[in-house]
């Protein structure tokens, strides 16, 4: 709880000013910053803490900048080094959050606020509290994939709780008692989960439009250019660093070569499981999250808080639900391929797509329905002519929300992945227990470059398909 309070703590610090610099400022560059912020969130958490943990340790140039500049050994706890690994992973989150927030507040109050007290005063009490439950379910969100990880805990050496259930099921094939110990933190995901869903009050969580009635802009002044330095040095720890790092540690084209040819099979099975995964969860994201926008109000927070449950259970656990469930006789031509890894990646980050699919059904009237059901009772035509088309935005964010977790998993494939198969992220944690450096930084590198391609080709599809006044 404290290694996950802490790395809340930080992505805080990180995400929130980050996300109101971009949002309500005059910022030089902010439609820039606007997007780089979530290039930290193709870069899997295991692959921060491999790249932090060389750095600040001893040897490494961060350690020993900060010891010529100290004048004395420079040492980071395991602690702190796990804690800003996660923070740098997950912060986008907090800031993604309060974006939507800011996005959804009228500008007409802040600019009565500017009128009575300010621009500071504008924004302390009422452009951030107005966000409030927005910046509060970033940061439940980065406590909960905080205390669930076992892979950034795994490289620090760190005996969090995630790893007792890991080895008491993996270590000790014990499936009862990591089923045991792992009611308490169940418990506590769930009242968390309760807490954020009775504070959001059935709000977007992310902001696609370009919000209510504009954006009020504050002015930063002489401040404009310096404010720069706080995004700029934000990306730098979290991308440009770890990038950097990565391609120092791999050394020529040689071994990136040689790493691409004997792992080809992997990029493609690993491809291949996040693609069929991304698009079956963004179907059943639109589906969902159809039901649950035209369900009754009194229905719709119990909708809410069922879908949001999925992604806060344990990889741990989820996988153990998912052999006790499929290893069985009757299931067992199922149970023993690739389809059980798909399965596992829909039923774990399929909340997420939920989300980004009901923020733009929201926004969409309902009348546009009413009238295509008049023209034709057939409800899939009205969907596939109406609905569809009008929550492209959403879809295409759900497919790569979809697709960047499943591209970078760990803890699910680890446990459900089929004999003799392998992924990108098993091959890179296979390869840090075996201290191959050079090709752990190699196929991260690899990771990242599908990742960045599928990016470039969403964003250029989005720009193609939505008109200029309708991106935010």
């Amino acid at each position: 709880m404290l290694l996950a309070g802490t790395a809340t703590c930080l992505s805080l610090v990180l995400g929130l000013p980050y996300a109101l610099l971009v949002e309500r400022t005059d910022l030089p560059g902010r439609s820039l910053f606007g997007l780089a912020y979530l290039i930290p969130l193709l870069i899997p958490p295991y692959m921060q803490a491999i790249v932090w943990d060389s750095l600040l340790a001893k040897g490494g140039w961060i350690a020993e900048l900060l010891t010529f500049f100290i004048g004395r050994p420079f040492k980071v706890s395991p602690f702190w080094a796990a804690s800003l690994s996660l923070s740098l992973a997950y912060y986008p989150f907090v800031t993604l959050l309060t974006i939507g927030g800011l996005r959804g507040i009228d500008s007409s109050y802040e600019e009565a606020g500017v009128l009575h007290g300010g621009t500071w005063s504008s924004l302390s009490r009422i452009t951030v509290p107005l966000a409030a439950p927005h910046i509060i379910s970033g940061a439940v969100f980065v406590f909960i994939f905080s205390i669930i990880d076992f892979g950034v805990p795994d490289i620090f050496r760190l005996r969090v709780y995630p790893m007792e259930i890991f080895i008491q099921f993996s270590g000790l094939y014990d499936e009862k008692a990591a089923v045991v110990l792992a009611f308490p933190l169940l418990l506590l995901i769930a009242g968390l989960v309760l807490i954020q869903v009775w504070y959001m009050k059935g709000r977007s969580y992310i902001g696609l439009g370009n919000g209510r009635r504009g954006s009020r802009r504050f002015s930063l002044g002489w401040a404009r250019f310096p404010a720069m330095a706080f995004p700029v040095f934000v990306l730098c720890l979290s991308v440009f660093i770890p990038v950097m790092s990565l391609a120092r540690t791999t050394g020529t084209w040689t071994v990136l070569r040689d790493v691409l040819v004997s792992s080809w099979s992997e990029i493609v099975y690993s491809f291949a499981m996040a693609f069929a995964g991304a698009l079956i969860m963004t179907v059943f994201a639109f589906f969902i999250a159809y039901i649950m926008e035209r369900s009754p109000p009194r229905y719709r927070s119990v909708l809410e808080y069922m879908t949001q449950l999925p992604f806060a259970i344990p990889a741990i656990l989820l996988g153990v639900a998912l052999i006790k469930l499929w290893n069985h006789p009757v299931t067992a031509w199922l149970y023993g391929n690739s389809f059980m890894v798909i399965m596992g990646y829909v039923a774990h980050f399929v909340p997420f797509s939920i989300r980004a699919t009901l923020s733009s059904l929201k926004q969409i009237n309902p009348h546009l329905e009413e009238i295509g059901h008049l023209v034709s009772h057939n409800w899939l035509r009205t969907a596939g002519r109406i609905l569809v088309p009008l929550t492209r935005t959403g879809l295409l964010t759900a497919f790569f929300i979809g697709f960047i977790l499943s591209l970078g998993d760990l803890g699910i494939t680890l446990l459900i992945i089929p004999p003799g198969m392998s992924t990108i992220p098993i091959k890179i944690y296979n390869f840090m227990h075996y201290g191959a450096e050079a090709k752990v930084a190699a196929l991260s590198l690899t990771l990242l470059g599908i990742q960045l391609v599928l990016v470039t080709g969403l964003l250029t599809l989005y720009h193609k398909t939505t008109p200029s006044y309708e991106r935010p």
